[in-house]
């Protein structure tokens, strides 16, 4: 189908062609919209479009996404107005995260959003790509640290976790070079875990 958007969204229709008949179908229901959208080719990771959603984090990936899902939830965010999106990618989703975002801006998809992307050390080149593709600083945040599990290289909290004693800990992190996840995996390995 065709999408023709006269938004507000109780105005959006699609074209459709079934047995030879052309009909224009008006997109009301939640289900008869994902099934359209669908269709049209968009996928399902896009299918946004909730009746109480207030908020979208757009990430690169399933990890990211695993990591973002456990703050928001130490704090008490209802997920039911704040959704996450990812490319589903096991990794390396930056591309896609921000075909998200482009699409929800050109769809008038009326949901206030951020994309979260890792830096992988290229701040500055990253935050012109985004200004480039039209997104304002308030609609992304890019990570200072390398990846989001350079913030997980917390001593105590390792510590804690694996039950090592903190000055193995410490010095595992302080002989393990590298950054992000490859870092904290051999952090974990150096502890035998």
């Amino acid at each position: 189908p065709t999408l023709i958007d006269q938004t507000p969204f109780d105005r959006i229709y699609a074209i459709t062609r079934d047995a030879g008949q052309t009909a224009i179908v008006p997109l009301r229901e939640e289900k008869k919209v994902e099934s359209m959208l669908i269709q049209a080719g968009i996928p399902n990771s896009w299918l946004l479009q909730r009746k109480s959603l207030s908020f979208l984090l757009i990430v690169e990936g399933r990890d990211d996404t695993k990591v973002w899902r456990k703050f928001l939830e130490r704090e008490n965010v209802d997920f039911n107005k704040v959704q996450i999106a990812s490319s589903g990618e096991p990794q390396g989703g930056q591309n896609k995260a921000i075909e998200i975002g482009k699409f929800l801006k050109r769809a008038r998809i009326p949901i206030p959003f951020k994309i979260i992307i890792d830096s992988d050390n290229k701040l500055e080149e990253k935050e012109k790509s985004l200004k480039k593709e039209g997104f304002q600083s308030f609609e992304y945040h890019i990570l200072t640290q390398k990846e989001i599990e350079s913030y997980l290289i917390n001593s105590k909290v390792i510590a804690n976790v694996l039950g090592k004693p903190i000055n193995q800990v410490e010095t595992a992190i302080s002989t393990t070079s590298g950054q992000g996840k490859e870092r904290l995996r051999s952090i974990f390995l150096k502890l035998y875990f």
